[in-house]
């Protein structure tokens, strides 16, 4: 299932899903909230209060040209509770569409405001709808006693994925070959040097960022643009570098001193 959207949640998937940076991300929400199409951006809270009227809402959906046939379907099957996350901060309630726009309206200010918008609403709309099943098959096979293992993910029922299809893993084939003899055709032996870790991406330094602690929802994206502004890190091909200023403020600061590279040093 996938649970209401906090400001922190929310980058990740904007970023995660339409390759933009953080501080875009965060802009275009700000300008969809001003234009009254969103709610406030900057929340911590992914946990509706139950006095939210969710009614009124869906039915401003259902005759929505793309998403009007989810909508009214979960209407019929009083499906108007979503589901919850961790935290009610009391500040503000998750993010939400206000509004049932048409990706074509003029309210949209650019390309991008529709996109983010329609993740937002599909992703709204995801909170009311039925479990997902998947089947996890694991292969058990045994060569002159060695074991080996493998495992299969298949989709059996969309559920909620029918609206959010960019939420959709990578699924395999299912696997019906139990209790049958599998003849080997070749055995194959590689040798591989350890690779070194990925670099971060938009997604990946936001997550990092948020679990040790550094900024606040709303401050992470600026923070990576003023790196990204002082010189001391880039951007190219969604993946994030250290620049050669950058590596010489480190090593600098490695010697003078330490403490203050620690994420602890800012709490």
């Amino acid at each position: 299932t996938s649970t209401p959207l906090n400001t922190s949640r929310a980058l990740v998937l904007l970023t995660k899903t339409l390759r933009i940076s953080p501080n875009l991300a965060l802009k275009t929400m700000s300008d969809l909230y001003l234009n009254t199409i969103i709610s406030y951006p900057r929340t911590d809270s992914d946990v509706y209060k139950s006095n939210f009227n969710h009614l009124e809402y869906l039915k401003k959906f259902t005759s929505h040209p793309s998403y009007g046939n989810y909508a009214s379907e979960l209407l019929r099957e009083n499906r108007t509770h979503p589901t919850k996350g961790k935290k009610d901060a009391g500040d503000h309630p998750p993010i939400t569409p206000l509004e049932s726009l048409d990706l074509t309206s003029s309210k949209f200010e650019n390309d991008i405001q529709r996109k983010v918008y329609n993740l937002l609403a599909r992703h709204y709309l995801a909170l009311f709808g039925k479990e997902a099943t998947e089947a996890k098959i694991t292969l058990k096979v045994t060569i002159k006693e060695e074991p080996f293992n493998a495992q299969s993910v298949s989709l059996i029922s969309e559920g909620f994925l029918e609206i959010v299809p960019f939420l959709k893993r990578t699924y395999d084939s299912e696997i019906e070959i139990i209790g049958t003899e599998i003849p080997i055709d070749s055995i194959v032996y590689e040798k591989k040097e350890t690779q070194p870790p990925r670099r971060y991406t938009d997604t990946t330094l936001l997550k990092l960022m948020e679990r040790n602690h550094l900024g606040t929802k709303a401050t992470r994206p600026l923070i990576i643009q003023v790196l990204q502004d002082r010189k001391l890190i880039y951007r190219s091909n969604r993946q994030y570098f250290i620049s050669d200023l950058g590596e010489f403020l480190m090593e600098n600061l490695k010697g003078i001193w330490l403490p203050f590279l620690e994420p602890k040093f800012t709490r």
